[in-house]
């Protein structure tokens, strides 16, 4: 993978040509245009290189974790209320 900005007539690489494993020949990849580098493109693939990296995905896993246990947490302690409310079968005011 070759990273912009590149300038015309740089050398992005080498080329070996073999054929039944003898080496016939080795030519180099130079560059024809040059290409600058993009800045919004250069964005977006940082963004996609943080929300794919493992502490990304460690901390929305532990986010949702704590969130699943919150409502939880909630459910019941709703349910405790509604129970508090209700004695002998009678509805206490």
């Amino acid at each position: 993978m070759v990273m912009a900005p590149v300038e015309k007539g740089q050398k992005l690489g080498t080329y070996t040509l073999s054929l039944s494993g003898e080496k016939l020949c080795t030519v180099d990849l130079v560059a024809k245009e040059g290409v600058e580098l993009s800045r919004i493109d250069y964005n977006i693939m940082k963004a996609k290189a943080f929300v794919s990296s493992f502490w990304f995905k460690l901390a929305a896993g532990i986010a949702v974790g704590l969130i699943v246990i919150y409502t939880v947490l909630l459910a019941v302690a709703a349910k405790k209320r509604r129970r508090r409310k209700h004695v002998n079968g009678k509805r206490r005011f």
